[in-house]
């Protein structure tokens, strides 16, 4: 299992992957898709305006049918001049449980640069691998600007399909004064790209 990990991770850097991240929140889960495609691009939320934020953040992690698996990613960033400071904080969960997949695989999860959007991707698998159970998705963004939003505007989680963006359903909620969102108990359907915005 070491020997294949490395290996991933070798081979991750070869090939140059960009991928992309995403949040939202509320004390109710997100669930499968309702089918509703959008006529238009959803309007996401933005990544702050950071250099060290101009570069894709990248984690790799094994499932199994077995034991299933976790992906962590957390990223902190702080000001120079006083390092106890947050910025801008992100943590992202994705929990597969045990045999709630139909083979063992290395998953990837990404952030993108530019806007709060994930891709959750088969990196090293076999094709066809598919869930038999939807992945959990926790996660929690703090020092995101949200000014552009007002108090009470719906956010929403979405996800891509052939190119074309699906709302999800469920419900999302933000301190747009704070500039936070957070989300519990969401409901990942398979390997896609997602997003939060209006």
């Amino acid at each position: 299992m070491h020997r294949a990990r490395s290996n991933s991770f070798s081979l991750l850097t070869a090939l140059s992957i960009m991928v992309l991240v995403s949040a939202g929140c509320n004390d109710y889960g997100l669930v499968e898709p309702d089918g509703v495609e959008m006529t238009q691009t959803p309007g996401f939320i933005p990544m702050p305006k950071s250099l060290a934020l101009q570069k894709p953040i990248w984690i790799m992690e094994s499932i199994t049918v077995k034991n299933g698996g976790t992906l962590k990613l957390k990223y902190v960033e702080t000001d120079s001049t006083k390092p106890k400071d947050k910025l801008f904080e992100l943590q992202i969960e994705i929990t597969f449980h045990k045999k709630s997949v139909s083979e063992d695989f290395i998953a990837g999860l990404g952030m993108d640069a530019h806007y709060l959007m994930s891709d959750l991707a088969l990196e090293f698998g076999p094709h066809g691998t598919s869930f038999l159970k939807p992945a959990e998705l926790k996660i929690k963004v703090k020092g995101l600007d949200l000014s552009d939003y007002v108090k009470g505007e719906k956010i929403r989680l979405f996800y891509s399909s052939d190119g074309k963006w699906e709302e999800m359903k469920g419900k999302v909620s933000a301190n747009f004064e704070k500039g936070e969102l957070s989300c519990k108990d969401g409901k990942l359907p398979h390997f896609s790209r997602y997003a939060f915005g209006r």
